[in-house]
């Protein structure tokens, strides 16, 4: 479809299977009825903003995907799973919740823009996860850097509550406040980079670098800038920690 407009307060258009809504124009999706994703549906859509008046989102397990080659602004909601895809920037209108899995594919840049994103499932970066503005927090859960660069133009805030991993792909870490609870673990032949001394980074869990890993933080210069206090496990080919601080385990 190009543009859809549900019309109706009592209308209410269910997607029980995979709707592609192609116009990158405003209010793509629109009109005075209501829009549920059905179970197991694909929402692809590439409209500028999203004005319909009733949105259900999250009842059931579906999938929103915007997927502009074009800037779009995220509706501020509750999903199940949400995917960023195309290219350019997708900015949050407000706070947004996903109650499970976030995907941003490689190309786009989900910026929070200060609003608060909270994710209950997995998250995979394959593009860029980068806040413009420091008000609000990024919270998620285990992460997959593989191929994907968490980076602002502002130092927000970003709490990653499991693990961080990159089992197929190098991962990048620049400007933001970043706390790791869980484990860190950068696989073999996979790149950590730390390349900005702009924010706090701090890893409580321990971190490993396997064989023929690598990580790399020389750009972090100031004291207290970067706290690793879980211990480090490294049998990679480097561990270059530029200024770190090491708190409460000891170091391997």
């Amino acid at each position: 479809a190009n543009i859809v407009t549900v019309t109706g307060a009592a209308v209410v258009v269910t997607n029980n299977g995979t709707v592609t809504i192609t116009s990158t124009a405003a209010a793509s999706l629109a009109g005075t009825g209501g829009w549920t994703q059905g179970t197991g549906s694909t929402l692809n859509y590439a409209g500028s903003t999203l004005t319909v008046t009733t949105k259900n989102f999250s009842a059931n397990a579906n999938t929103f995907n915007y997927n502009a080659s074009a800037a779009q602004t995220v509706f501020a909601t509750t999903y199940s799973a949400l995917t960023i895809s195309g290219t350019l920037t997708k900015t949050l209108g407000g706070a947004v919740v996903v109650n499970g899995n976030l995907t941003i594919n490689s190309g786009p840049t989900l910026n929070p823009a200060g609003q608060n994103l909270t994710v209950s499932g997995s998250t995979a970066i394959i593009g860029t996860l980068g806040d413009g503005t420091v008000a609000g927090t990024t919270s998620l859960q285990n992460v997959d850097l593989s191929g994907g660069t968490i980076n602002g133009t502002a130092t927000g805030v970003v709490n990653i509550n499991g693990t961080l991993t990159m089992p197929t792909g190098n991962g990048t870490i620049g400007r933001m406040t970043l706390t790791v609870t869980g484990t860190t673990t950068v696989a073999s032949s996979r790149i950590l980079t730390l390349n900005s001394n702009t924010g706090v980074k701090t890893f409580i869990g321990a971190i490993t670098i396997n064989s023929t890993g690598t990580w790399t933080s020389t750009t972090v210069t100031t004291t207290g800038n970067l706290i690793l206090r879980g211990g480090i496990v490294n049998n990679g080919t480097a561990f270059s920690a530029g200024g770190a601080t090491f708190n409460t385990n000891s170091q391997a």
